[in-house]
């Protein structure tokens, strides 16, 4: 019982640290995607004042960049000349934001499953 009672207590903090490092820095800073793909999906994190999010056709293949951006800069889409290739660069400050809504949605609905798995093996 006693051993059940560390785990439980281990996990509730391991939780805890998830749950506080994801958004420890939501009032000043903004949590974006990091990657250089062509895929939609992105597993990678950063924290900056704005997301960024750029993509141009380079050999008739979509070629996207999400990084995090720092300073001050406008939030939206301009199109753009990005390596000679017509494309876009869009800038926003909101939670994940430098995604499609389907990504984000399943980058949080992961989160979310974790999370719950992590209370249902404290509960059992």
């Amino acid at each position: 019982m006693a051993s059940s009672l560390k785990f439980s207590c281990m996990s509730a903090a391991v939780v805890f640290l998830l749950v506080t490092s994801f958004f420890v820095d939501m009032v000043q800073s903004v949590n974006c995607y990091k990657c250089d793909t062509d895929s939609s999906v992105c597993f990678n994190f950063c924290t900056g004042d704005y997301c960024v999010k750029t993509q141009y056709m380079e050999a008739g293949k979509s070629v996207v960049s999400k990084y995090c951006g720092s300073g001050s800069d406008s939030m939206g889409c301009v199109g753009s000349q990005i390596l000679g290739f017509g494309g876009y660069i869009c800038n926003c400050n909101s939670f994940l934001c430098n995604d499609s809504k389907r990504s984000s949605v399943s980058a949080m609905l992961a989160v979310l499953v974790l999370i719950l798995a992590l209370v249902i093996n404290m509960v059992l």
